[in-house]
């Protein structure tokens, strides 16, 4: 009878936390670029996540060298 539960918030879990790994990726690298990480998040939690990832993959450019 209940046994579909455990399945269902196996399955939100997983959709959560694959949702997370993306955010937190961007989060970090937009702050090593000097971009903000906050707008990022924002962007991605308001929209659509891929769309959001995808575009900021665009828009962020190669990574300065270090000198």
């Amino acid at each position: 009878m209940f046994f579909g539960i455990g399945i269902g918030i196996s399955e939100a879990l997983l959709i959560f936390v694959l949702g997370i790994i993306p955010m937190a990726w961007v989060y970090k690298d937009a702050q090593k670029r000097g971009m903000s990480g906050i707008a990022w998040i924002a962007a991605m939690i308001f929209t659509n996540l891929l769309g959001a990832f995808f575009i900021y993959l665009a828009v962020r450019g190669k990574f300065p060298e270090s000198d």
